[in-house]
């Protein structure tokens, strides 16, 4: 069964990234076999895209508030895993007092350089050291997913900033064509928003 679970898992995802899936559907596609959520983060430690059964799991355990994302940071810049950490090949063991939570990481590199960390958050069921294999296969396959990418010919930011202005100063915009035109861009109505 395990070894199975393990080919089917895998044969999906290189036939995703055969089709030329994204990173997200990659994160997605592997939440399941997994079973704890992943989070792909860049070297600033922005969540580039992330998989959970609950969004808000990502928010409320790796990074708990602001604040104390800032103290988890400092403490992982300040420990003796930082400054080796970007030039690791393989995958590491973050305890929960660095990020937040225990967490398996892969780093992500582009051209020789690391640019993102793949990590496999403990959540709902305790970490495996077999999952680091498994985890650095997945970790190769985004790393050719980011490489590969052709960017759109208007990028998603310019269409968002579009429909927003045309939302905020055509007094005759037909707004369920704004809501249809924001759903297509991945904004939903349960999703948390800051403006600025």
């Amino acid at each position: 069964n395990i070894f199975h679970r393990c080919s089917v898992w895998q044969e999906t995802v290189m036939q995703g990234r055969l089709e030329d899936r994204s990173v997200s559907w990659l994160l997605n596609t592997s939440l399941d076999f997994f079973q704890n959520p992943l989070v792909l983060l860049t070297m600033d430690f922005t969540v580039a895209a992330s998989a959970a059964d609950d969004p808000r799991i990502i928010r409320d355990t790796l990074f708990h508030s602001f604040p104390a994302a800032g103290n988890h940071l400092e403490n992982f810049r300040r420990s003796d895993l930082y400054s080796p950490v970007e030039e690791q090949k393989q995958v590491f063991y973050l305890p929960p007092e660095v990020g937040g939570c225990a967490s398996l990481c892969a780093n992500v590199r582009q051209y020789k350089k690391t640019t993102h960390s793949l990590l496999l958050l403990e959540h709902s069921h305790p970490l495996r050291r077999s999952e680091g294999f498994l985890l650095a296969f997945l970790a190769s396959l985004l790393e050719h997913a980011l490489q590969h990418r052709i960017p759109p010919k208007d990028s998603s930011s310019q269409a968002l900033n579009a429909v927003l202005t045309r939302a905020l100063n055509d007094k005759t915009a037909d707004y369920l064509s704004v809501s249809r035109r924001l759903s297509e861009l991945g904004w939903q109505t349960e999703h948390d928003y800051c403006c600025v």
